[in-house]
């Protein structure tokens, strides 16, 4: 039987799929881990699903977009993980396509995992160039390393939040902490100093209020997320 190992950035992504879970239980429940934006904690948080029986990894959420066509709301279906020294890790393909039909998926297209945040435009062309990349996160690529190694089969389901075309104001960096809780009144801290930031930070809001509208849309298909890769009740 399939059980599926689901890593997200943000304990807001996480919430999705426990709200969706409790409306629409699936027969196959999946485990979540929320890594909050961390390299080394998607890592250990993926290695540790593998040890809680997780016979198949999924990293699921948001993510920055890269391609100039990519828009918010946008739901990518990763066909590889990229990362910026060069490694590189397919998803599994029949479990992606399977994936694409029935969530509708935008694009099935690279993506590619940065331990920083890209947040200037210049920056966002600059990684696209390089990696051809149409989108951004900070946890699929640690992910896809242990799918690698455990030989478990993997996917990447990512919406887009900001667009290439805009930048992440600064103030914005200090709303999620560390085990990926948001924190509004930090970034109102920084807003004081920084108060410029307010409208790039009045634009994030907007997209990421239709990213999350998108994503708890994916999550509430429960049973064709975690079905597994081969599909039908039990994988």
């Amino acid at each position: 039987m399939t059980r599926v190992g689901v890593v997200t950035g943000m304990i807001a992504e996480s919430r999705c799929l426990g709200a969706a879970l409790q409306e629409t239980p699936t027969a196959n429940q999946p485990i979540v881990y929320c890594a909050g934006a961390s390299v080394q904690r998607a890592h250990d948080g993926a290695r540790a699903l593998i040890a809680q029986g997780a016979t198949a990894l999924m990293s699921f959420g948001l993510a920055g977009g890269l391609a100039p066509d990519a828009e918010p709301g946008d739901l990518l279906c990763a066909t590889d993980i990229l990362d910026t020294s060069g490694g590189q890790w397919p998803t599994t393909a029949p479990w992606r396509h399977a994936l694409a039909a029935a969530l509708g998926s935008d694009a099935e297209a690279p993506l590619v995992t940065s331990p920083d945040p890209i947040t200037t435009i210049d920056m966002k062309e600059r990684l696209h160039r390089d990696s051809g990349a149409v989108a951004v996160d900070m946890e699929s690529a640690a992910v896809a390393a242990v799918a690698a190694h455990a030989s478990v089969p993997f996917v990447a389901l990512r919406v887009i939040v900001d667009p290439a075309r805009r930048a992440i104001p600064q103030s914005a960096l200090n709303g999620l902490g560390p085990n990926g809780e948001q924190r509004p009144l930090a970034v109102l801290a920084a807003l004081l100093t920084r108060p410029g930031d307010l409208p790039g930070l009045i634009r994030l809001g907007r997209d990421t209020a239709r990213g999350m509208r998108r994503l708890r849309r994916v999550a509430a298909l429960g049973d064709a997320l975690f079905a597994g890769p081969f599909g039908g009740p039990g994988g």
